[in-house]
């Protein structure tokens, strides 16, 4: 009798052991601050630096594999000028400027694998979705003379494909809560070619 009762409570043991070794989050919230290094709009033009946020919801399979849900905004503005070589121009430079505020909002899906540990959890994830891009601003033509110049305001937008991938790792420091930092690449596509940027991402992570 006390054999078998010292075989139910080993048993028992097991099993709570392996069960909370199955123990995973079977949600996880994120929302943070985002900041972008994004692609030139316009052929010719520099790199643009941009702020935002971003925010994601995945829901878990098992331990290591769920589907994420990821949405994003960064904003900021950008200037340039661009020559039209080889003509020659007096006394100013011929070619096309432009001042311009820029919105990306950003709706992406994917799978993500995941490797738990007690604190620390890396992961990396693919994403597929759209990109909705918002411009205006001004633009103004230095033509050669004698033209006049001519200034213009436009406004724009337009809404594409866009794919990438990344990781990060997650930080728990309870069993709610755990901070996440994480870098991606995004192509997004235009008309005429795709866009290359960068996303890296912070904030905090609720466990459900």
């Amino acid at each position: 009798m006390i054999k078998r009762l010292f075989l139910a409570v080993g048993l028992c043991s097991v099993l709570s052991v392996g069960a909370r070794g199955q123990e995973f989050p079977k949600a996880e919230v994120f929302g943070g601050y985002s900041y972008g290094n994004f692609g030139p709009v316009i052929s010719g033009a520099g790199r643009t630096n941009l702020n935002g946020w971003n925010a994601s919801l995945g829901v878990n399979m098992n331990r290591w594999f769920g589907l994420v849900s990821d949405f994003s905004g960064h904003y900021g503005s950008s200037s340039g000028f661009i020559p039209f070589p080889p003509i020659p121009c007096t006394p100013t430079a011929c070619g096309f400027s432009f001042s311009e505020s820029d919105k990306y909002h950003s709706f992406l899906f994917g799978p993500q694998f995941s490797l738990r540990t007690k604190k620390l959890t890396p992961f990396v994830h693919a994403l597929f979705g759209g990109t909705r891009l918002n411009r205006s601003g001004t633009e103004t033509l230095v033509p050669p003379p004698p033209s006049t110049t001519t200034t213009s305001n436009f406004s724009a937008s337009a809404t594409n494909f866009a794919f990438g991938g990344g990781g990060g790792a997650d930080y728990k420091f309870s069993d709610k809560f755990a901070w996440r930092i994480q870098a991606d690449y995004l192509g997004t596509g235009t008309q005429t070619r795709t866009l290359n940027n960068i996303r890296v991402s912070t904030g905090i992570v609720i466990h459900f």
